[in-house]
């Protein structure tokens, strides 16, 4: 089975939000025990169970959201509702895939937009001779207003449309979060001007086409293994619907998951050592 025929077959998968919602409380306790969280956008039909997590990290989660989301899963337990107040009162630092050549990634914080400060302004000057819309923008720029900045972040910078599985927090992001459109037409993080070097965080939410005894099939590119070989030290979590579970003989270069997430099921691996000659 190729890689677009199983994303088809993701995008087939019944009542997909129920399921996301089942996720999402899964992995509240792993979101409680770290401080900082990698996570994919999700746009292509992938699992999802990073809305709360977002909304907290922005501080856009409204309490009448909070009780609503409460409310849809009445079988809550203690330690769940103590998770999602402890995360309403501190977040942890959200990062997203930034992909940076044809074979690298790097894992970059989504920072909330602020701009009342400018922050958004100072941040794009930093890619202006890069950015599509530099003349657009250094006309717009000139008063630095925010003003004018919510004005060319909302025009110029926010897609004309979505994927049609896109979830709407996903679209809210141009309104939370500075993020711009990057490689494979994917929502990425943008680089901030003068802050300090790039942090590796603590746990990484990584999406998958199939998995089969803590391996994943991805999308082909490759990015995910090298970065978890390079950073061994993150806690490792798939993210799935369980009809993605396949059997299939990994390859040697697969990294292997300490954990995969599925609606029903919270799936702990133990990490394989490589021969030499697999490294």
């Amino acid at each position: 089975m190729n890689r677009k025929v199983r994303i088809q077959k993701r995008k087939q998968i019944p009542d997909r939000r129920q399921k996301d919602l089942q996720i999402a409380l899964r992995l509240l306790p792993f979101f409680h025990q770290k401080s900082s969280v990698g996570l994919y956008l999700p746009v292509r039909g992938e699992a999802d169970g990073f809305e709360l997590l977002a909304r907290l990290a922005a501080g856009n989660l409204k309490s009448e959201d909070l009780l609503s989301f409460i409310r849809q899963h009445p079988a809550l337990t203690t330690e769940q509702l103590q998770a999602i107040q402890e995360l309403s009162v501190i977040a942890p630092v959200v990062y997203a895939p930034k992909v940076l050549s044809k074979t690298e990634m790097a894992m970059y914080p989504l920072f909330k937009r602020d701009l009342e400060k400018n922050e958004v302004y100072e941040e794009v000057d930093e890619k202006e001779r890069n950015c599509s819309t530099q003349n657009e923008w250094s006309e717009k720029g000139k008063e630095k207003s925010a003003e004018s900045l919510v004005a060319f972040y909302q025009t110029e910078r926010r897609p004309a449309s979505f994927a049609p599985f896109t979830p709407q927090w996903i679209e809210d992001l141009y309104d939370l979060f500075n993020v711009e459109p990057g490689e494979f037409g994917l929502l990425e993080p943008c680089p901030r001007k003068g802050k300090k070097p790039l942090e590796v965080p603590e746990m990484l939410l990584i999406p998958l086409l199939a998995f089969c005894e803590g391996y994943r099939i991805g999308y082909g590119g490759g990015y995910y293994d090298r970065y978890l070989a390079a950073h061994p030290e993150c806690l490792r979590i798939g993210i799935a619907y369980d009809q993605q579970e396949e059997i299939f003989e990994p390859q040697p270069w697969d990294e292997r998951l300490d954990v995969i997430v599925t609606p029903t099921r919270t799936l702990f691996y133990v990490r394989q050592e490589r021969k030499e000659d697999e490294s």
